[in-house]
């Protein structure tokens, strides 16, 4: 193993027995408001700084956590012998009895403490509990009033690139994550990172964020600004395009069932959307931008609608077929021959 390696797996369990300390504190506090206080801004300083696109990772480990905490609990007959029950607290968002996630999202009156027990709440829209589906789609609303913008925004921008894979998920819960994004504080917010982030799943972030109308008046600020390609690319298909599409699903498609030969394919849905600028001349800024991504979506809906890019069209056809990218070129070129034989 490499001494890189080496030093990464060693902060990473440095950083895991952190995180599970602080954990197992907040289990074994006493009845004491002030330690409970304590022992919880504890595990709020070490979770705010965990990634959370290991959520799920992190959600099996407290679980076990709790379980295994409960599972030491002294048993007795009698009741002054017995521990006294822990106040349900963000911790059992995790914990492994649907009745006690239920109970933790109606008693919190309070809103999350950081970004990543928000993404524990917003996951309870897709578990495998009817009832903690129920209790979450009446109490997010309430939840996020009081959680500050910044923390629904990290929430939603480790959630919806799995969103579509959710597979529990009701319309109604759908509703209720989709109404946090449509909310105008944090569609400015996810706006302004959707622009700024060099990397991650922005793109992803921005597909699914289209379901709603909430980011269309900034899609071209996001197209000609965006920091990653992938980014501007998928705001300049749907401006081109008029729609923005999103995936819901996958579904097989046989290519050869003699053989047994196939692929998934995705399920999309789409949405139309109306551009803040004529097409030809978003199509002629896209042609210029100096991403290979965005000059091949330029150049792919030059071919699908060559007419609405009017008189402008064989110029935009000839930039493109000079490209130096051999796929940029080829379609260039292809709509010139197109436009020839009109």
């Amino acid at each position: 193993m490499l001494p890189s390696e080496t030093s990464r797996d060693a902060m990473r369990l440095l950083v895991e027995e952190k995180v599970l300390s602080a954990v197992r504190r907040c289990l074994g506090v006493s009845s004491d408001a002030r330690k409970r206080v304590e022992a919880m801004d504890a595990l709020v300083d070490v979770t705010t700084q965990l990634p959370l696109r290991n959520i799920e990772l992190w959600e099996r480990r407290i679980r076990a956590e709790v379980w295994d905490f409960e599972r030491k609990q002294p048993k007795s007959r009698w009741m002054f012998l017995k521990p006294q029950p822990r106040v349900p607290g963000w911790l059992d968002m995790a914990h492994g009895d649907g009745f006690k996630r239920e109970r933790t999202l109606r008693t919190l009156n309070a809103g999350a403490p950081n970004g990543f027990f928000f993404v524990l709440a917003l996951r309870r829209l897709n578990d495998w509990v009817p009832q903690v589906r129920a209790a979450a789609r009446e109490q997010l609303p309430r939840i996020s009033d009081h959680t500050d913008v910044t923390y629904v925004v990290d929430a939603l921008w480790a959630t919806l690139p799995h969103f579509s894979q959710w597979g529990r998920v009701e319309d109604a819960s759908r509703r209720v994550l989709l109404d946090l994004v449509a909310r105008g504080a944090v569609a400015s917010m996810l706006k302004t990172r959707l622009i700024e982030s060099a990397s991650g799943p922005a793109t992803a972030v921005l597909t699914q964020a289209g379901r709603v109308p909430a980011l269309d008046p900034w899609l071209l600020d996001i197209a000609s600004a965006a920091t990653q390609p992938t980014v501007r690319a998928r705001a300049y298909r749907a401006l081109l395009d008029g729609k923005m599409a999103w995936p819901v699903g996958r579904r097989w498609k046989w290519t050869d069932k003699k053989w047994c030969k196939g692929h998934f394919e995705p399920i999309l849905e789409e949405r139309v959307i109306q551009a803040s600028q004529p097409f030809r001349k978003l199509l002629a800024q896209a042609v210029e931008d100096r991403s290979l991504h965005v000059r091949r979506v330029a150049a792919e809906a030059l071919i699908r609608n060559p007419e609405a890019a009017g008189s402008d069209a064989q110029q935009l056809a000839a930039r493109l077929a000079g490209d130096s990218h051999a796929s940029v070129a080829e379609r260039g070129r292809f709509v010139l021959a197109e436009l020839g034989n009109v």
